[in-house]
């Protein structure tokens, strides 16, 4: 379960450290940017609450798949588009994802 929960750490930690260096790349002013980050923390919590009443009793490992498509989803849409509204759905989808990754992944790993 150790070796998994650091191979999950891995997949969530290299998105959640490059998205900041990408949204500054596209809007170079921290004041505009940094507003991501809130949400960012909101979709997290988010998940924490949502996630586990949705999946009651389903397919861990559908949900970790579904996860991870959708945080590579918000990571493809700040490397393609470059405006704001591209840094604000990836910081929804990677934040909104990465507790569920670790979630479901550590349910499936079990």
């Amino acid at each position: 379960l150790a070796l998994h929960y650091g191979a999950f750490g891995v997949g969530y930690i290299i998105p959640a450290t490059f998205l900041p260096a990408m949204a500054k790349d596209i809007i170079p002013d921290p004041a505009i940017f940094g507003w991501a980050w809130p949400l960012f923390g909101l979709a997290a919590a988010a998940s924490c609450l949502l996630v586990p009443r949705l999946a009651r009793g389903g397919d861990s490992v559908q949900i970790w798949r579904a996860a991870q498509a959708s945080m590579a989803l918000g990571m493809l849409a700040v490397a393609v588009w470059h405006h704001i509204a591209a840094v604000i759905l990836a910081a929804v989808l990677v934040g909104g994802t990465f507790m569920v990754i670790t979630q479901a992944g550590m349910l499936a790993a079990r």
